[in-house]
């Protein structure tokens, strides 16, 4: 079996480690690609990251800002009702109906003026007034807070996106180092340093390793040489991939066809 060792990343080779009949072992570096490149795009990622951790500091600032004014907690939810000023207006119209109905009573009966009863009715009217003013205002505060929560999920959701760069980053630097994904010998050789090389080039590869274990060879054995082979029995072996290689070969399987 044999198997073509092609890049995943584009890059210039800066380093070779391997030739034509030599023998590489799994997982042993066989090209180095100028990383020069891998490493600049991590740390613009990784300053990437950075920033958008300050937009989501920012982001909770200006929420927790939004929550103090409408007097929450974090993780809280706004109920109009209790909104400090709404309350405190709220608790003032009350009475100023109470003092208004009290002050109606008294005109129908004639026990005060009509001055009376219309400086009553117009301080519960400007409650009212200031009642609906409350209201705008906590529902200002309210779509700050939810303008305010959208934020730091946006800003979160970069922060993961950038983060993924960095991951996506970080495997390209990986990538431009090339191991051996098998062992065995090297019968082809296409790349040197200084060449360029691009995995979206048709038939990019460094080289083609053939691997030697498990090795059948079969061999016919003239029948007056019968007599000279045995199973089990060592031999030695040259190949045409290999003219300058001696591979010793043992569990020799002896069968007749």
């Amino acid at each position: 079996a044999q198997t073509d060792v092609a890049p995943t990343v584009a890059g210039k080779i800066v380093e070779v480690n391997f030739d034509v009949g030599s023998y590489v072992q799994k997982g042993s570096v066989m090209v180095r690609l100028d990383d020069r490149d891998a490493r600049i795009r991590i740390e613009q990622a990784q300053a990437q990251v950075d920033q958008q951790k300050k937009a989501v500091d920012q982001s909770i600032a200006s929420l927790r800002q939004a929550q103090i004014r409408l007097g929450l907690k974090d993780g809280e939810s706004f109920d109009i009702r209790t909104f400090s000023q709404v309350k405190s207006v709220t608790a003032q119209l009350v009475l100023a109906e109470k003092e208004l109905t009290r002050a109606q009573r008294l005109f129908d009966t004639g026990d005060v003026s009509r001055s009376m009863l219309d400086t009553r009715r117009s301080q519960r009217d400007a409650l009212i007034g200031q009642l609906d003013e409350a209201r705008s205002n906590a529902a200002v505060a309210v779509r700050l807070i939810n303008s305010a929560e959208a934020a730091v999920a946006t800003a979160k959701s970069a922060v993961r996106t950038a983060q993924t760069q960095v991951e996506q980053a970080q495997k390209s630097l990986t990538d431009t180092v090339i191991y051996a994904p098998i062992s065995g010998y090297v019968s082809e050789r296409t790349a040197d340093p200084g060449e360029y090389l691009s995995p979206a080039a048709p038939n990019t590869k460094i080289g083609t390793i053939v691997r030697t274990s498990p090795l059948r060879l079969k061999i016919d054995v003239p029948e007056a040489s019968i007599g000279k082979v045995a199973v089990g029995q060592g031999i030695s072996l040259q190949t045409s991939a290999y003219r300058t290689a001696i591979l010793p070969a043992r569990s020799l399987v002896f069968c007749r066809d």
